[in-house]
């Protein structure tokens, strides 16, 4: 039950970045001081493609979410081995690559990104493995 509430931690996390992309505008925030920094400017029309993507982006990421809550709802608290399995995957698939190109993207730019989100979310991801085991 810990490691299925756990798992369900980091779909909320991950539903953060959903909203956020749902919600924000085209370029996001930090997007757009990248992008200063670089001195682009982004054409109206390019704001309106990235607009879309966005919020395309955002239904991906809450359907991944769902699903995940999904896995940990019906299988891992029925002690499902392919559940313990495939939350912990799904998640890293999602939140390493979020930490790692994140934090790059930081240590290149000096623009704050949310890799540290992508690091939690995988650390709790992580911890609810190894506790999936032990209940």
């Amino acid at each position: 039950m810990i490691a299925a509430f756990f798992y369900c931690v980091c779909a909320f996390l991950v539903l953060t970045i959903a909203w956020k992309y749902a919600t924000g505008p085209a370029p996001l925030d930090y997007h757009a001081r990248i992008l200063d920094k670089a001195g682009v400017s982004v054409p109206r029309a390019v704001s309106g493609l990235l607009l879309a993507q966005y919020r395309t982006l955002a239904a991906t990421i809450l359907a991944f979410a769902l699903a995940v809550i999904a896995i940990a709802i019906f299988g891992v608290t029925a002690g499902r081995v392919w559940a313990r399995i495939a939350a912990p995957v799904c998640i890293l698939v999602f939140s390493l690559p979020l930490a790692q190109i994140g934090r790059k993207a930081e240590r290149v730019t000096g623009v704050r990104t949310p890799w540290r989100l992508g690091a939690v979310t995988s650390g709790i991801a992580i911890l609810a493995f190894l506790l999936s085991w032990l209940e």
